[in-house]
């Protein structure tokens, strides 16, 4: 009796820092599930970056990832590309037992059996898999492959002491200025609403602030009139430094996440007990499917919310 090949599926990683852990997350759920090999995709996702991101995930020391293969000239990009496509259009019209190519579907939700179907190929899986029921059923594990590297410059460190030697809150906002089109929510009475709540339960709590842009970050938080420490960093500018702001709101004891998954893992990473986050509802694609239950939630309505996620 012949034995059966393990399968071996691909998982593209695209976008920022959360994005990437996300997708890192379904690959490694979707191995546990099916008892398969998984190698990522490291490179395509990045061929055309519309904000300039690189993969990041070479900077945590406890990732070993095994990585896909994949063209460097322009021609093999370019082979690839139409590959890609010409897979697209023949998924959309198989069932998902058949699929040479799965992409997530819409609307963009927990879907189980993505995680289940026993696929008669090997799958290259295209999408951003921020649901973090996809990798409950492996989530301590996760926890200590992802643990984010120590920093090591004197100024992160400093702040690190700070953190470390308060009842410390992290509020995280994320300004999306680099999106030239479509219209935002302001986030500033959530951001309000989240603070009294945090100050409510944890006496003495100090509040640390993370941005990507600070000048919108002090208009957005003008009407809360508890002290803040906002962290700016040059430490902290571009994609790998940016692993020095992660790490500080990793160390926090409590998070006030904005609407980003760089700030959503910060907080799910260091999940200790007592530990206060609180979300903004309404806005994330995936709805509750992206929220932990024990999440503080805060609705910001969905009227207002006009960001289209997109796979690119």
């Amino acid at each position: 009796m012949g034995t059966k090949l393990m399968a071996n599926f691909t998982v593209r990683l695209v976008g920022g820092l959360g994005n990437q852990l996300h997708c890192y997350a379904f690959g490694k759920a979707l191995a546990a599930h099916q008892n398969a090999d998984v190698c990522f995709d490291c490179d395509s996702g990045f061929w055309a970056d519309p904000y300039g991101r690189c993969y990041l995930l070479d900077q945590f020391t406890h990732i070993v990832i095994k990585k896909k293969p994949m063209p460097k000239n322009p021609v093999g990009r370019w082979l690839y590309r139409l590959l890609f496509k010409v897979g697209s259009m023949l998924s959309s019209k198989l069932p998902l037992v058949l699929r040479p190519l799965v992409m997530e579907p819409a609307p963009q939700r927990f879907r189980e059996d993505i995680l289940t179907t026993s696929y008669v190929f090997n799958p290259y899986f295209i999408g951003y898999w921020a649901s973090y029921r996809y990798s409950q059923r492996i989530e301590q594990s996760l926890r200590t492959e992802l643990q984010p590297p120590y920093p090591d410059h004197p100024d992160v460190l400093e702040w690190l002491k700070k953190v470390s030697d308060s009842q410390s809150c992290f509020i995280h906002y994320r300004s999306y200025r680099e999106e030239k089109n479509g219209s935002r929510p302001s986030m500033a009475d959530y951001y309000r609403k989240a603070v009294v709540s945090v100050a409510d339960r944890i006496p003495g709590v100090k509040f640390f602030v993370f941005s990507d842009h600070y000048d919108s970050v002090r208009a957005e938080l003008s009407a809360i009139s508890l002290d803040l420490e906002f962290v700016q960093l040059e430490q902290s500018v571009g994609d790998v430094n940016s692993l020095n702001d992660f790490y500080l709101m990793y160390a926090c004891d409590h998070a006030i996440i904005g609407d980003s998954t760089f700030s959503w893992w910060a907080a799910w990473l260091s999940d200790r007990d007592g530990k206060v986050v609180v979300v903004p509802e309404g806005l994330s694609p995936w709805g509750k499917d992206w929220v932990p239950q024990h999440w503080l939630g805060i609705h910001i309505k969905k009227e207002t919310w006009n960001r289209k996620c997109q796979i690119k």
